[in-house]
This record gives structure tokens, sequence and C-alpha cells, in this order.
């Protein structure tokens, strides 16, 4: 117990052991349910601080969350989740698969000084080879309405190319407190709830591996490389995540999704 005098007032802070049904068996479970600084922070009382950068993600480790066994299903008949960030040097579209309390992120496209026209092409025909017959839900960073990509809004060009995007105001610590918690809560089988492909998407797995950091007043840094990744996965991310919360069970029954139709019979593209 340690007792601090502030402003008059007495704070008092006790530890977790103090209470008699909090034994280590009951420690061990409680710290699958939140990231390691928060544990240190809240439950054992620790000053939590850092002098310069350090990684959003440190609960993520490269053994535990990825593999390449993370691949499509084609039989998983839920659609695809893609997230998209409208970088200005590096747009990025993160694709994901749900399969109950199993969430896989199974591939990137990662522009590079791209116009969103062609960019949308190349999501097109990444989205056909690496997820053939499979329907897609977009998510996307809310700015896009008010954007401006060749004198039009991202969103306005996307529903020119038969998309449908969706998305919602969201604070960015939101959405990395949603992450965070997939990174360390496990399923029945004993993997985590979130699991990457390192080959699929490498761009997202290097930021999460610690290429993207927060500065040391604790705020995430924009470096233009590592963020989009993570902000593109963050929209789809969320999105789901909010429509499940909210029991909308048939959301993506009920929603016009987009499936991708080849127009060159050669190509595929």
């Amino acid at each position: 117990m340690a007792v601090k005098e502030s402003q008059g007032f007495q704070i008092l802070k006790l530890h977790y052991s103090a209470d008699p049904e909090k034994d280590a068996k009951w420690a061990e479970e409680a710290k699958k349910t939140v990231d390691s600084e928060t544990w240190e922070r809240e439950f054992e009382l620790k000053p939590v601080g850092h002098d310069g950068n350090y990684p959003v993600f440190g609960d993520y480790k490269k053994a535990r969350h990825e593999s390449t066994s993370i691949v499509y299903n084609k039989n998983n008949k839920s659609p695809i989740i893609r997230g998209w960030d409208f970088g200005k040097v590096h747009p990025c579209v993160e694709f994901l698969q749900v399969d109950g309390l199993e969430k896989n992120v199974i591939g990137e496209c990662y522009g590079n000084n791209i116009y969103l026209p062609d960019f949308i092409q190349q999501v097109f025909a990444y989205s056909q080879i690496e997820c053939p017959e499979a329907v897609f839900v977009d998510w996307v960073d809310a700015t896009g309405k008010n954007e401006r990509d060749n004198g039009l809004p991202s969103v306005k060009i996307m529903r020119q190319y038969g998309l449908e995007p969706k998305w919602r105001m969201q604070d960015i610590e939101e959405g990395v407190q949603k992450i965070q918690q997939e990174l360390v809560i496990s399923t029945a089988s004993g993997r985590p709830r979130l699991m990457f492909n390192p080959v699929k998407c490498p761009h997202l797995c290097a930021a999460m591996r610690g290429g993207y950091q927060r500065d040391k007043h604790g705020k995430p840094i924009k470096d233009g490389t590592h963020d989009h990744p993570v902000d593109a996965f963050r929209y789809g991310f969320s999105g789901y995540v909010t429509r499940s919360l909210r029991n909308d069970s048939d959301f993506y029954r009920k929603i016009k999704t987009y499936k991708y139709k080849p127009h060159n019979p050669h190509t595929g593209y």
C-alpha cells in the first residue's frame, strides 16, 4: 500500500495482492486480458514512462503473431474486410478475414507515388488473384470524404469504380486499444485472436514489430511509412468490431458488397 499527499488530498494505492482472492493464478489469467503496459501501471502500480520513442504495439511478438499459414480461406463465406488509408505517397489497403474469434490479416496492397484510380485497379487485381470468389466490405479513412484526389474526394472516386466505402469517426487511441486487446487474448486453441501473414502483408508486420512508434510524449508518430499500413488496418478492424459490438449480425448480408468481375478474359483484370 502506498499513500501520497497531493493538493490536500491523500491518494491511496492498493496492490491487487491485498485482496486474498487475487492470487498468482488470478494474476496469470488477468494478464491475458490487458496489454503489458496497462498491467504494470494499473495492477503492479509501477510508473510507466519512456525517455524516447517506443513501439505502439509492445505486446506484438513475431514468433506468436505471425505465420505464413494465415491465408485466405475460400470455405469461409464471410466477406473480406478491406481497410483503406489514402496516403499521399503510400496509399495502403489491408485485407482481414474473420472466422469466429479468429481474425486473420491475409493480404496487403501498398502503393508508391500513385494516383487513387490507378491504385484502385491494383487493389482489384490483387483481390481477384489472392481472394478469388470473395466479396468485400471496404472501410476507409473518414477524411476520405473531404480529401481531394485529382479534384474529387477519395470516396467519390471509389464509388465511380463500383465500391461502397464505409467510414466512422474514431480517435486513433480507440482503435489502437481494440487492436491491443486482440493481440493479448487467446482463443480456446491457444493462438492469439489476431494474427498476420508476414509474407502477404510485410509492411503492416514491420510496423507492428516496432516500426510504428510513439514519441516520448506518447503520441503516435506519422512517419509516412509505418503509419499508413496501421491506419488502413485500424479502419477495417474497427469498422468490423464496431458492427459486431452492436450485435448487428446480419449487417454484412444486408449491405451491398462488391465482387470484382474481370474485364479482360485473358489477363483476368
